[in-house]
């Protein structure tokens, strides 16, 4: 068994920027290899032990901002992140002014996570949008384990009913603070 980590792009980046880390952290600090090993590591220390990391995917808009990333900004961001080892962007078309069409790209990838061959033991979902409720749900009713990333504190902690619904959640500040640590050491 193994786990995967699904990415709300546009939630996640707008997180990082209410926490104030913005276009200048997310460039240069953030690194998605160093954060899949200290989701593992924490994995492991709660108990979901021996899971190998398969991918991550952030997932966003083919239009328009992600966050504070517009225009050459948004290009360089997309170009950092393929190119970053286990890391898949998938690019949603957008359709209308809402972003559902990204939020039910998020849910149709983790069921397709759900029901693969290598059908992960954990799926690690970092978002803060309480859309995701009846997914974590519904997989979680198939035995796979569902973990929420998100800040515990600040102007937009995650939402109770994700903490109840998930297996496990987790705090994206001290993520990032042990990713950093990780970074500093290599």
């Amino acid at each position: 068994m193994a786990f995967s980590i699904v990415i709300d792009g546009h939630n996640f980046i707008n997180d990082l920027k209410r926490q104030g880390k913005g276009e200048e952290y997310v460039l240069n600090k953030l690194s998605f290899p160093n954060l899949q090993t200290v989701v593992q590591q924490r994995l492991n220390s709660e108990g979901l032990y021996g899971h190998p990391f398969i991918r991550t995917e952030f997932i966003c808009s083919d239009k328009g901002e992600i966050g504070p990333f517009k225009g050459d900004e948004r290009k360089k961001l997309l170009e950092k992140l393929q190119n970053e080892k286990g890391v898949t962007v998938l690019e949603v078309p957008h359709h209308t002014k809402q972003q559902k069409g990204v939020d039910l790209t998020v849910f149709i990838r983790m069921m397709t996570l759900s029901q693969s061959s290598q059908q992960p033991h954990a799926i690690v979902l970092f978002s803060s949008d309480t859309d995701f409720v009846p997914a974590i749900r519904l997989i979680a009713e198939q035995g796979i384990h569902v973990v929420i990333v998100g800040f515990k504190t600040g102007s937009s902690p995650l939402n109770g009913n994700l903490i109840n619904e998930s297996y496990l959640s987790l705090d994206l500040g001290e993520l990032l603070e042990e990713m950093e640590k990780l970074s500093d050491t290599q």
